[in-house]
C-alpha cells in the first residue's frame, strides 16, 4: 500500500535556533514534507484504479485496502489543514493545487466504495457479510460528504454521480434498518445513525457555500458546521424554514432556495433554522465577552470565528435570499486584468498583462458572469481583484471575483462582484505614506467613498487624507469591506 507519509499527523520539525540557516532548512523541509503529501495524494488516486481492476479479488478485500487508503488520506487532510491554520503555510489558497487534489482524492475514494458495492449487489451476488455492507455504505456517503465540501470549496469539477450513489446508499441504509414506513416516512432516529448523520453532512456541505468564502474562514466555517449538524433535519414536503433542498428525493442535486421555486411532489428539505438559532446566540456570547474584556470592536468583528458565523447565518437565513437584481444573457468578447498594481498601471494611463479567453455569459445591475477558456481558468481565483470591458468599450469596470465554477470541459463559470462602473486613480496620504488608490465612487464633501487601496494602507480611527489636483479633502474610515492578498475595500467619509 502507498504510504501518504510515515507520519502524516506530525508537523515538520522545529528550528532549535533562531538564525537565517536554520530557517531556510526548516523551510525547505517543510515544503518537501507537503510535496510529498500531495504526490502521495496522486499516488492513491492510481492506486485505487489499478486495484479495483485486479481479478478474483473478493469485496471484503478490496473493502480493506480502500478504508485503509481513507484513514490515511484523512490524516493527511487534516495536516494540510492543521498547517494552513498555522500560518506556516496558504496551502489552501485555491489558486494552489491542494483545494483540488484534495477534492479529486475523496472522489477517487468515492468512486472505489460504489465499484465494491457494485460488485457486491452486481448479478454474482457473492457471498458479502451484512455488517460489511452496512460499512461501505456509509463509508461511501462519508466520502461523499467530504467530496461535496472540497469540490465545492475548489469551484469544482462537481462529480456526475455522487449525489446518486449517495441517495442510493442512504436508501439502501433506510432499508437495512427497515427506517421507512410503507408511506416512506423516515423516523428521527434514522438521521441519528451514522450513513443518515453522513447523508445530512453531504446537504449541510452544499447549503454552506465553500465556493464564496475566503481560504481563512475554512476551518473555523467547518468546525462551526460540526457543531451544528445535531441540530439540521431533512424532512420531506416541508419548505418553510429551509436553505436547500432535494427536488426529486434523496438521489438528487440539492438547490439552493431562492425566492420560491416550484416544488414536485418527493423534495426533500434542508431544515437549519435551529442551527442558525445556536448561532446566533453564540454570536451574541461573543459580542458580551469581548465588551467584558474590553478587546477592540475591529478586532472581534474581523476575526474568522466573527466572520464564518455571519457567513453561516446568512446562508441559512430563516428569509430565502432572492437576487439583488435581473441577470441578463449576452455574448461577446472580454477583455480582464488582475490585481492591484496592474489596474493601477492601466488607469494612470499605462499597459497591464491581460488574462486570456474570457467572454460574456449573462450581466446585471450589480455583476458580471464570464466564461474562461478551460485551459486559462487557473488565472483567477475567489477574491481576486479584476478589471473588465468589452472589445468594443473603452471604459473599464471594477469588480472582485465571488465564486467560480470549473465545468468538466466547457471552462469555468466567473461571478464578479461590480465595484464600480467607471473607477479612477486617485491619491491617499495616512501621515505615514501617500499611496494610489482605486476611486469606486465620485468623492463629494459629506458623502461616503468606497476605496480599495493596498493592504495595511488603512486602520480605524487614522487621519487619512485624499489627494487632488484641486484639493486636498480629509477622510474618516467607516468599515473595512473586503479584505484580500493584495489589496483592501474601505468605504470612507468625506469631511
Amino acid at each position: 500500500m502507498t504510504e501518504l507519509h510515515p507520519d502524516s499527523r506530525s508537523t515538520p520539525p522545529k528550528k532549535r535556533q533562531i538564525g537565517g540557516t536554520d530557517v531556510a532548512i526548516e523551510r525547505a523541509r517543510w515544503h518537501e514534507h507537503g510535496r510529498h503529501v500531495l504526490l502521495s495524494f496522486e499516488s492513491v488516486v492510481a492506486a485505487l484504479k489499478a486495484f479495483l481492476s485486479e481479478p478474483h479479488t473478493t469485496v471484503e478485500k478490496r473493502f480493506v485496502r480502500i478504508r485503509d487508503y481513507d484513514k490515511d488520506v484523512r490524516a493527511a487532510v487534516a495536516w494540510v489543514v492543521r498547517e494552513s491554520d498555522s500560518g506556516r503555510g496558504s496551502l489552501l489558497q485555491r489558486s494552489g493545487p491542494w483545494p483540488a487534489a484534495i477534492s479529486h482524492v475523496f472522489g477517487a475514494l468515492l468512486d472505489a466504495y460504489q465499484h465494491c458495492i457494485d460488485a457486491a449487489l452486481g448479478e454474482a451476488r457473492p457471498h458479502v457479510a451484512d455488517s460489511v455492507l452496512r460499512d461501505l455504505h456509509w463509508r461511501l456517503i462519508r466520502a461523499a460528504a467530504d467530496r461535496v465540501k472540497w469540490e465545492r470549496y475548489a469551484g469544482g469539477p462537481g462529480h456526475g454521480e455522487l449525489w446518486t450513489w449517495a441517495g442510493a446508499a442512504c436508501r439502501h441504509a433506510m432499508t437495512a434498518e427497515a427506517a421507512a414506513d410503507s408511506d416512506g416516512n423516515v423516523p428521527a432516529s434514522f438521521w441519528m445513525s451514522s450513513p443518515g448523520r453522513e447523508y445530512i453532512r453531504a446537504v449541510t456541505h452544499f447549503s454552506v457555500g465553500y465556493d464564496v468564502i475566503a481560504p481563512d474562514l475554512l476551518s473555523a466555517t467547518e468546525r462551526l458546521v460540526e457543531m451544528s449538524l445535531a441540530t439540521i433535519t431533512l424532512q420531506p414536503g416541508l419548505p418553510q424554514g429551509a436553505s436547500c433542498y432535494l427536488p426529486h428525493g434523496l438521489d438528487s442535486p440539492p438547490r439552493r432556495i431562492i425566492g420560491f421555486p416550484d416544488v414536485e411532489a418527493g423534495a426533500w428539505f434542508l431544515h437549519t433554522a435551529s442551527a442558525r438559532a445556536a448561532l446566533v446566540t453564540l454570536s451574541s456570547e461573543l459580542g458580551a465577552a469581548r465588551g467584558s474584556s474590553g478587546e477592540s470592536g475591529d478586532h472581534q468583528s474581523t476575526s474568522p470565528v466573527r466572520r464564518a458565523l455571519r457567513h453561516l447565518m446568512r446562508q441559512w437565513s430563516d428569509v430565502a435570499p432572492a437576487r439583488r437584481s435581473r441577470r441578463h444573457s449576452v455574448e461577446g468578447e472580454l477583455h480582464a486584468v488582475k490585481g492591484f498594481e496592474s489596474l493601477e498601471r492601466l488607469l494612470a494611463g499605462g499597459q497591464a498583462d491581460e488574462l486570456a479567453g474570457w467572454s460574456f455569459r449573462d450581466v446585471s445591475r450589480t455583476g458580471v458572469g464570464a466564461w474562461v477558456a478551460p485551459d486559462e481558468g487557473s488565472q483567477v481565483s475567489v477574491g481576486d481583484l479584476v478589471g473588465i470591458r468589452p472589445s468594443e468599450g473603452r471604459i473599464w469596470h471594477l469588480g472582485v471575483i465571488r465564486r467560480t465554477w470549473r465545468e468538466a470541459d466547457s471552462g469555468v463559470q466567473i461571478g464578479l462582484r461590480t465595484l464600480s462602473r467607471a473607477p479612477v486613480l486617485g491619491r491617499i496620504d495616512n501621515g505615514s505614506v501617500a499611496s494610489a488608490v482605486l476611486v469606486c465612487d465620485p468623492v463629494v464633501k459629506g458623502e461616503p467613498v468606497r476605496l480599495v487601496v493596498p493592504r495595511g494602507l488603512i486602520h480605524p480611527g487614522a487621519s487619512l487624507f485624499f489627494i487632488s489636483e484641486r484639493s486636498v479633502l480629509k477622510l474618516k474610515p467607516l468599515r473595512q469591506g473586503i479584505t484580500a492578498e493584495d489589496f483592501e475595500l474601505w468605504s470612507c467619509q468625506v469631511l
